[in-house]
């Protein structure tokens, strides 16, 4: 996959994901939402 070739790559795709689609990264990725959340210091629109 694509986010897995690097770690720029995953930072990219799961900020993507974190704007994008946040519930499905927080139900996939939980420790990865909330780290995205507190970078971005604002709750993602569901």
């Amino acid at each position: 996959p694509y986010a897995s070739e690097s770690p720029e790559e995953f930072f990219a795709v799961a900020s993507e994901y974190h704007f994008s689609a946040p519930a499905l990264l927080q139900a996939e990725m939980p420790k990865i939402a909330a780290h995205l959340q507190r970078f971005y210091s604002a709750p993602a629109s569901v």
